[in-house]
């Protein structure tokens, strides 16, 4: 057990030092000599590690860690979950209201937990999702009508059109359905629906 945990703990910290050395200085500045990336990544498990440690006084404030995690997926979640489904199946989305709408959105998570943790202030998980994802969502359709629309060739590949589901829908005909996504997406739903009624 301790080992298969060190092991978590291990792949993301790793993880979060090539998430920032690779995808935001190395990119930001391709010319960083790898042996200031290796030490970048070092800062930032450090730190990643202190602020771990800092942050276990309010784990320690849940009564399970069920609870935790699902608070936790509550405050972070919603504002990518807007971004990603308006991406996804509105065509006006736009680059701009999606970074609006992740920054407020997660702004207004921290204010929520400000709130939780300095004064008596308390909201179920259960709530503040769908409050979140509201906030988000209504940021993303402001900015987006206050700017102006993607080059439709550039979210051609990207949203979702009834046109693509019915070709993509034709070339699926001749895969197994083992090897259907559809079905795998069904199944892997039932399953989880399964699961949860029987622990719920």
């Amino acid at each position: 057990m301790l080992a298969a945990i060190m092991s978590s703990v291990d792949s993301t910290l790793n993880a979060a030092s090539t998430l920032v050395t690779m995808d935001f200085i190395k990119r930001k500045r391709p010319n960083t000599s790898p042996q200031a990336l290796v030490r970048i990544g070092r800062l930032v498990t450090f730190g990643c590690m202190v602020f771990a440690i800092a942050w276990s006084p309010v784990i320690v404030g849940f009564d399970t860690l069920w609870s935790y995690l699902q608070s936790t997926l509550a405050y972070v979640a919603p504002p990518a979950i807007a971004v990603f489904a308006l991406g996804v199946l509105w065509k006006r989305a736009t680059g701009p209201a999606a970074l609006a709408g992740l920054v407020v959105g997660h702004l207004a998570s921290a204010a929520v937990l400000a709130l939780t943790l300095t004064t008596d202030f308390a909201i179920s998980f259960l709530y503040l999702a769908p409050l979140l994802l509201v906030i988000s969502l209504a940021t993303v359709v402001a900015v987006s009508l206050a700017t102006p629309p993607p080059p439709p060739e550039k979210i051609a590949e990207t949203t979702w059109s009834l046109a693509r589901w019915r070709a993509e829908s034709e070339d699926l005909r001749t895969v197994p359905f083992y090897k259907n996504y559809r079905v795998q997406a069904a199944a892997l739903v039932a399953i989880t629906a399964v699961v949860v009624g029987i622990f719920w």
